[in-house]
C-alpha cells in the first residue's frame, strides 16, 4: 500500500513539473523591483532599445506578459511580439508607479498586462524592444511557478550615528537615527538585504520636502536615491516638529564584508530606520 501511494505521489509530482513550461533561449539580465506595499521583490527582465527576448512554451493555456518602462520622460513605449510567424506591435502608456521602484532607486512605470492564448502545444516567442526606453518584462503562465518572493526583516541598529529620534506610529514607538556632522555607518556581512526607511523633518505641517541621499560601500558610491515627501498622517514626534511620510528602499549586498555609509547634504533634516533580511542572520548562525 505504501509503495502504491509513493508511486502515485511521484507520478503527480512529475506531471506538475512537466505541465506548463517557459524556457528561455539564454540567461537574460534581471532587474529586481521592490513593491513597498506588499514588501515583495519581483524579478523582471530588462531589454534596452533594440534588444530581444526569445523563449519557448510547452502546454501553456494562457501566457501573461507584464511590462513596465524605466522612467525617462517618455509618455509611452513600444514592443513587438512574434509567435509562429505572427507579428504584432504593442504600444503601452507610461504612468509613474507610486508603490514600485528598482532596487537601484530607478523609477519605473506601473505595469501593463498582455494576455495571449497559444494556438499550439509548443510555441516559439520573441519580444523586441522597439522604443527609446528600457523596458522591463515579466512573463508568466497560468500554471507556472511564481518568481516573486517576500522577505522577512529584523530591525538593525547602525554602528555609527549621532542621535536617536523616537517616532510614534499607531501608538507604537520606533527608533530612527540621524547624524548631523558625519555619515551614518553600518557594518554588514553579505549576502544580505538591507531595507532603508528615510523621512524628512518638517518645520511646518503644510511644508513638503525633496531630498536625496547616497549609499557608499567601502567608500565606493553604490546607489543614490531621490525622494519627495510631505507630512505623515500616522507618524508623530514628541516635540513640535513634524515627520514626513517614509520612503522605503532596498539594497542587495553580495557575499563578504560591507562598510556602508549614508551621506546627505540634508543630514540635520533626515532620519533613518534600518532592517536586514532575517534569513541572512540565520545563515551566519549555522
Amino acid at each position: 500500500m505504501k509503495i502504491k501511494l509513493l508511486l502515485i505521489l511521484i507520478f503527480v509530482f512529475t506531471c506538475i513539473i512537466q505541465a506548463g513550461q517557459i524556457k528561455y533561449d539564454e540567461e537574460y539580465k534581471k532587474f529586481p523591483i521592490f513593491n513597498k506595499k506588499s514588501g515583495k521583490i519581483i524579478n523582471y527582465l530588462i531589454l534596452q532599445p533594440g534588444e530581444k527576448i526569445k523563449f519557448n512554451t510547452t502546454d501553456i493555456d494562457t501566457l501573461l506578459i507584464f511590462s513596465r518602462a524605466i522612467l525617462n520622460g517618455k509618455k509611452s513605449y513600444l514592443y513587438e511580439l512574434i509567435s509562429n510567424g505572427s507579428q504584432k506591435s504593442i504600444k503601452k502608456k507610461i504612468k509613474s508607479s507610486k508603490v514600485s521602484k528598482g532596487l537601484n532607486g530607478k523609477r519605473v512605470s506601473t505595469y501593463n498586462k498582455l494576455l495571449y492564448i497559444p494556438k499550439h502545444k509548443k510555441e516559439k516567442f520573441e519580444i523586441k524592444n522597439l522604443s527609446h526606453s528600457n523596458i522591463l518584462f515579466k512573463i508568466k503562465a497560468s500554471n507556472s511557478k511564481k518568481n516573486n518572493y517576500k522577505i522577512e526583516y529584523i530591525k538593525f541598529s547602525p554602528h555609527s550615528y549621532e542621535d536617536e529620534v523616537i517616532l510614534i506610529i499607531n501608538k507604537k514607538a520606533y527608533t530612527y537615527y540621524s547624524s548631523k556632522s558625519s555619515d551614518i555607518q553600518l557594518n554588514l556581512e553579505g549576502p544580505i538585504v538591507l531595507k532603508i526607511i528615510s523621512r524628512g523633518i518638517l518645520e511646518k505641517e503644510d511644508k513638503k520636502i525633496s531630498y536625496n541621499f547616497k549609499i557608499y560601500d567601502d567608500d565606493e558610491l553604490l546607489e543614490e536615491f531621490f525622494e519627495k515627501a510631505s507630512k505623515s498622517k500616522k507618524a508623530t514626534f514628541q516635540h513640535n516638529k513634524f515627520p514626513s511620510t517614509g520612503d522605503v528602499n532596498i539594497i542587495k549586498l553580495s557575499e563578504g564584508f560591507h562598510q556602508i555609509r549614508i551621506k546627505s547634504e540634508l543630514n540635520e533634516n533626515l532620519i533613518f530606520n534600518f532592517y536586514i533580511s532575517k534569513s541572512s542572520v540565520e545563515i551566519r548562525q549555522e
